[in-house]
């Protein structure tokens, strides 16, 4: 069975790029709870949500990319 690479390797970038929002998030929202700031208390709330948007965009990549077939490439040398 084989797998399209080039997706899943996409999918990998959009895991690796959520990892950074993954921690940003909380330690925003703890700082910003500290200081009682509700512009900051939002921000973090979204930084949150780009994380799980990008985890969940980065899983889907990986999983269509484990179980479709790898496009194949037209050789039309000239």
């Amino acid at each position: 069975m084989s797998s399209d690479k080039e997706t899943i390797a996409k999918g990998i970038k959009y895991l690796a790029g959520s990892i950074a929002f993954i921690f940003a998030g909380p330690v925003g929202y703890m700082a910003a709870t500290a200081k009682e700031s509700t512009f900051w208390i939002i921000f973090s709330i979204g930084l949150m949500a780009t994380a799980a948007v990008l985890a969940t965009l980065g899983l889907r990549l990986m999983l269509k990319g484990f179980f479709t077939k790898p496009k194949k490439q037209n050789d039309q040398s000239v």
